[in-house]
């Protein structure tokens, strides 16, 4: 959630930046580092080095800004935050410590190095992948490139990855791969080959759609978590007494406070209770990842109530219209105490 409260953040200050408005671009990337994601300060601090490298910044002139923005962003941060988490906080401070210093992102897995380069950014972009290197020919595109992959370089040494880290960079990578498209659609007269490329940035955006309509059609089978918290509401009358612990399966994969919808429930999400715990016999309903070995703590104090299914693995198949198929697996299970 910061991640996509921030994005509108880096996007203002993306645009500060190109219309070299050095004073607007650094309080908009203080307010989107400091308050929602500390990462940004490698894209957004590239950018700044850019600017400053070709002189079209001068340092006093960084200082004059980012020294009041810095307090203030500070300030606001830890004066809200302290109050809803009753103590005194610096919350992306205590973030940035935990995945960087710490090295602790890791436990949540790792990918190796090359994954955003040869496996997110071909995923997030689509056909539109081909069409960067060809928008990069304009120096003024190869200049929104440098930070852009430079982020994605310095960030694939933290081992942990995930696509939505690396989010800001699509809205830029987009600008590249459509200024590649421009170009071969201004020179659509020139020869038969800008013909046949026309036809294919055409064919492209198509493609394109189609992507994006599967992609979201399976991506919808990938939050069980959300899905049994709707289940729960459904199946259990308001009323009832109900105290949930949700296990680390279901938190990862859509179980949010939003969906926290009853007041007079009890949900829980302690990670320091292993499976079979004495004190997971007190819950009234359990919502846990399947696992056989698991569940047999349970097969005399709870019942299983639902099934949540997931994606499994997905294929191709030219007998199939669409030629793609989903193979769905439960992957959390509902228990209620008997």
């Amino acid at each position: 959630l910061p991640i996509v409260f921030a994005l509108p953040f880096v996007l203002l200050a993306f645009t500060a930046w190109i219309q070299q408005d050095h004073g607007l671009f650094i309080w908009f990337s203080a307010f989107a580092i400091i308050i929602f994601r500390s990462e940004l300060c490698l894209f957004l601090g590239l950018m700044l080095l850019v600017s400053l490298t070709n002189k079209r910044l001068s340092v006093l002139k960084m200082l004059h800004h980012a020294v009041p923005a810095g307090i203030a962003c500070l300030a606001l941060t830890v004066a809200v935050d302290s109050v809803f988490w009753k103590r005194l906080v610096w919350p992306e401070g205590e973030v940035l410590w935990y995945n960087t210093v710490l090295n602790k992102s890791s436990n949540w897995g790792t990918s190796p190095f090359y994954w955003y380069f040869c496996m997110a950014l071909p995923r997030a972009l689509a056909f539109s992948t081909i069409f960067v290197p060809l928008g990069a020919r304009d120096k003024r595109t190869l200049m929104l490139l440098v930070p852009t992959l430079g982020f994605i370089f310095l960030y694939s040494f933290l081992p942990h990855k995930e696509l939505r880290f690396i989010i800001y960079t699509f809205p830029v990578l987009n600008i590249v791969a459509a200024k590649g498209c421009s170009y071969v659609l201004n020179n659509y007269h020139k020869s038969w080959v800008f013909k046949v490329g026309s036809m294919c940035v055409i064919a492209h955006l198509l493609a394109n759609a189609a992507y994006s309509g599967v992609s979201l059609y399976i991506s919808h089978f990938n939050y069980p978590g959300g899905l049994a918290m709707v289940e729960l509401h459904k199946l259990v009358h308001r009323s009832t007494d109900v105290s949930l612990h949700i296990d680390m399966a279901a938190a990862q994969t859509g179980t949010s406070r939003f969906l926290e919808i009853n007041p007079n429930w009890k949900y829980e999400k302690k990670e320091n209770i292993t499976p079979g715990d004495q004190m997971m016999f007190s819950y009234t309903h359990i919502l846990m990842e399947m696992n056989i070995h698991e569940l047999s703590h349970y097969k005399n104090t709870h019942k299983v109530v639902a099934n949540i299914s997931g994606v499994s693995r997905f294929g191709v198949s030219v007998t199939l219209l669409p030629p793609i198929y989903l193979k769905l697996e439960t992957k959390l299970v509902l228990l209620e105490k008997l």
